[in-house]
């Protein structure tokens, strides 16, 4: 700032001599003119040539050249040593001292502050402010000029309001609770759209944190024509119903809830992580003595040479157990009998998965046939790391590698 402002008035102490610029004398018409503007400027005539002489010509470099050079004696000998004269003369020689590199070898490690220097006194006394905005580093291009082959995406807010509708359904699929929440609230404004609590949304309530606080649900109100309260930004208000916008947002939802593989999985994790919790965490009279008998036929826990299975049950249970390599995968089902009777009768009517993670890719067995087979046979010995699903996971190679020796090959065991 201190630079900028003794500068200009530097400059601008100068800017009345530029007026009576003039090419005089012999030789070189365009040499004598790039002297008389640097003389213009206050510099003596032999420190002009000088400068010229060192800058191959260029007024800019010259220019430059002598705001670093310069001293007190480089002024006309005709200009009257005034006050004003001595602050300008000092005005220069501050400017000099910050841009002076006192060990600059050569033009090429010039500075962009002696640069712009430079081009600022040839813009100020030239009338032209070209020289003084030329920037001298690279232009810099936008994406489509410097990689002309590849396709920018558009903004969501540069598409049309249908189409951002369609892309925010997308978007929010993969949470089957934001569409079901989205949906319900958009039926209740069909249903009644004069009522105002239909229409109003608060953001910062906790019912909304846990049901709608999902990438897109935000942008889809606002597709939708909800707006912000004026008197409260976090309350989304839909001032105007528009039945046309409220009828497509609908349907993409209901086609969401209908088509959406994403949709579908996420919607049976959540059924499922809640119907397996309420069966564990069942003690009835009933229930307890199922899983008493599922207990009398469960092995003996081996306590050497055993290997330890670990299996999930739900988003936050996991069970562990020993066993021997030619113990079952029926045993397996008994142990997971212990803990909720309802486990083995649903894995065995493939309505529920149990799944060996150990593979690269996790393949879900198939119970009925396997139910018999050895642990080490099925690749679950000496370690096994198996969850229960909902869903069997879709597997991209038929060609997975046998886990141990003596396993099967995997497109027998898997579903």
């Amino acid at each position: 700032m201190l630079q900028s402002t003794m500068f200009r008035r530097f400059t601008d102490r100068m800017a009345s001599a530029l007026s009576a610029a003039t090419g005089t004398g012999s030789g070189d018409v365009a040499n004598e003119n790039e002297v008389a503007r640097l003389m213009n400027m206050g510099f003596g005539r032999d420190q002009a040539v000088e400068a010229l002489r060192n800058s191959s010509g260029n007024v800019e470099e010259a220019a430059e050249w002598l705001l670093v050079h310069a001293t007190s004696s480089s002024l006309s000998p005709g200009m009257v040593d005034t006050a004003a004269d001595i602050e300008q003369r000092d005005l220069q020689k501050a400017i000099g001292a910050s841009l002076q590199d006192s060990k600059r070898p050569s033009d090429r490690t010039r500075s962009a502050a002696s640069v712009r220097a430079g081009q600022a006194a040839v813009a100020r006394f030239d009338g032209s402010h070209a020289a003084l905005t030329a920037q001298p580093t690279l232009e810099a291009k936008i994406p489509s000029q410097s990689h002309p082959g590849v396709k920018v995406p558009k903004k969501l807010s540069q598409h049309d309001n249908d189409d951002v509708i369609m892309r925010c359904a997308q978007r929010v699929a993969s949470n089957s609770t934001v569409v079901d929440t989205l949906l319900r609230s958009f039926r209740q404004v069909q249903s009644d759209s004069t009522n105002m609590k239909f229409r109003s949304i608060d953001t910062s309530t906790i019912g909304f944190q846990k049901s709608l606080s999902f990438p897109g649900s935000v942008d889809f109100f606002h597709a939708m024509g909800y707006h912000p309260r004026p008197s409260n930004p976090k309350v989304l208000e839909l001032s105007y119903v528009d039945h046309a916008t409220l009828y497509l947002g609908v349907s993409a939802l209901e086609q969401v809830q209908e088509n959406s593989p994403e949709y579908k999985q996420h919607k049976a994790q959540m059924l499922f992580d809640a119907e397996i919790q309420q069966q564990l965490d069942g003690a009835g009279s009933d229930e307890t003595a199922k899983r008493a008998a599922f207990q009398r036929k469960l092995p003996s826990e081996p306590t050497t040479a055993a290997g330890q299975i670990s299996i999930e049950l739900g988003p936050s249970r996991r069970v562990k157990r020993k066993f021997d390599g030619d113990d079952c995968l029926e045993d397996v089902l008994r142990f997971l009998g212990t803990h909720a009777s309802i486990i083995p009768e649903k894995l065995e009517r493939n309505e529920w998965f149990l799944v060996n993670r150990n593979y690269a890719e996790p393949i879900a067995y198939n119970i009925q046939e396997l139910k018999t087979k050895t642990l080490q046979y099925i690749g679950c010995w000496p370690s096994g790391r198996l969850a229960v699903v909902p869903l069997p996971p879709k597997s991209s190679n038929d060609h997975i590698a046998s886990r141990g020796l003596g396993a099967a090959p995997v497109n027998l065991l898997k579903l």
